[in-house]
């Protein structure tokens, strides 16, 4: 036996071999984790930033859109007015009086509540007393709800913003049971102006309240670029107009028997 080996122990037995060192042990799962979080709460924050930003983009075209769809409405009401309009003038012979006056001098019914019948508003037109104001307590029924062609759009169901401008050279003068009839019209159905829808004008359907030419002139001015007034032409057409439009050709499109000159393309 060679000296210096124990007694007992082979030289290339298991006790013999080198202590192997410990292998360092693998991370733990804490570390990823976090990394995993941040990046996760980087890509959230990220996410809302981008879509402050989209939502910020798009919120003009959004309102753009619903200010159109509104337009769009509002001018299928107004066409709807225009065809009540002829279909009065084939029953009767004649516009609507601006305001009917009694016997005694008191106002009654104004143009709107006379052409309720012909624009799918005869409910109303069979509640209405007659024989008493158009703000009476038995008249209040009939001012909530009008008929759809005259309702605000989006607003209280009884309002509307469609009025005729008074006007004397006009289709609807301010004297009272004033008869006005097509043939009366020398400038031309298409050249006249019949009514018109101005937006955030509401009123009671029911009243007798229109507006005169200043009136009309003014609220035009007074609309957003991005809002519109409807005209109603004489012919039933209809003539979106801005805050900008021309007051000479206004002037000249409310009087019937005017001769004034009216570019076409206004």
């Amino acid at each position: 036996m060679s000296q210096g080996t124990p007694p007992g122990q082979d030289p290339l037995s298991v006790n013999a071999m080198p202590p192997v060192s410990p292998q360092a042990s693998p991370p733990s799962g804490k570390n990823g984790t976090s990394v995993i979080v941040i990046v996760l709460g980087l890509a959230f924050v990220m996410m809302l930033m981008c879509g402050g930003v989209l939502l910020a983009l798009l919120l003009p075209a959004v309102q753009a859109a619903r200010k159109a769809a509104r337009t769009a409405v509002a001018s299928n009401q107004v066409k709807q007015i225009g065809l009540g309009m002829h279909n009065y003038h084939s029953a009767y012979r004649q516009l609507p009086f601006t305001v009917t006056e009694n016997t005694a001098g008191e106002e009654r019914l104004g143009w709107r509540l006379a052409l309720s019948p012909f624009v799918e508003g005869q409910s109303q037109w069979e509640s209405y007393n007659n024989d008493v104001m158009w703000n009476s307590p038995v008249n209040e029924q009939v001012s909530i709800v009008a008929p759809e062609a005259f309702q605000v759009v989006n607003g209280t169901p009884g309002d509307t913003a469609i009025f005729v401008i008074v006007d004397p050279a006009g289709m609807f003068p301010p004297t009272p049971n004033t008869t006005i009839r097509f043939r009366d019209i020398t400038d031309g159905l298409s050249n006249t102006l019949m009514a018109i829808q101005l937006p955030q004008q509401g009123v009671i359907w029911t009243s007798n309240i229109n507006v005169t030419a200043d009136e009309a002139f003014k609220a035009i001015t007074m609309l957003q670029p991005s809002e519109k007034a409807i005209l109603l032409m004489g012919d039933g057409a209809i003539r979106p107009v801005g805050y900008d439009f021309d007051r000479a050709t206004f002037d000249a499109l409310i009087t019937i028997a005017g001769g004034e000159k009216i570019d076409p393309s206004f």
